[in-house]
């Protein structure tokens, strides 16, 4: 079982969630990977995964993968359902602190591409930064 998942909207570190996997990270460090990311409306994104677009997120190695991801599968509401919102899936990811041929293999959760026109009104997070995205819309 891989033992590190990117994140990219309220899992970061800075972001409302972080709670949720803190207990389970051992270390975390500054990410890409392809795809492009959307605002739902609801105070979360979604990430399409893809040729298309880069998504900035952090890759967090955690102490203990097998019960880490039953709590994050959960939180997410990610499973093989074909209507579930979100899967856990394997991506390329690469670290934005190191050299760029270097990518490792680590799960994300993506939206289910079957579910995206069910989301109405889907903002584009043009440079892919949620915590940006956010800091901007926040900004009087």
């Amino acid at each position: 079982m891989n033992n590190t998942v990117a994140v990219y909207g309220t899992l970061l570190s800075e972001a409302r969630n972080q709670g949720v996997i803190a207990p389970f990270a051992i270390e975390t460090r500054p990410i890409h990977f392809r795809g492009v990311l959307y605002h739902t409306g609801y105070g979360f994104p979604v990430v399409l995964l893809g040729d298309e677009g880069e998504v900035l997120g952090e890759l967090v190695t955690l102490s203990d993968p097998e019960r880490a991801f039953d709590v994050l599968d959960r939180f997410e509401g990610a499973s093989q359902n074909p209507h579930a919102l979100y899967r856990r899936v394997t991506i390329e990811a690469r670290l934005t602190d190191a050299d760029d041929s270097d990518s490792m293999e680590t799960q994300v959760y993506a939206v289910n591409p079957r579910r995206l026109a069910d989301i109405p009104g889907l903002v584009r997070v043009e440079d892919g930064d949620w915590l940006s995205f956010i800091r901007d819309r926040n900004r009087p």
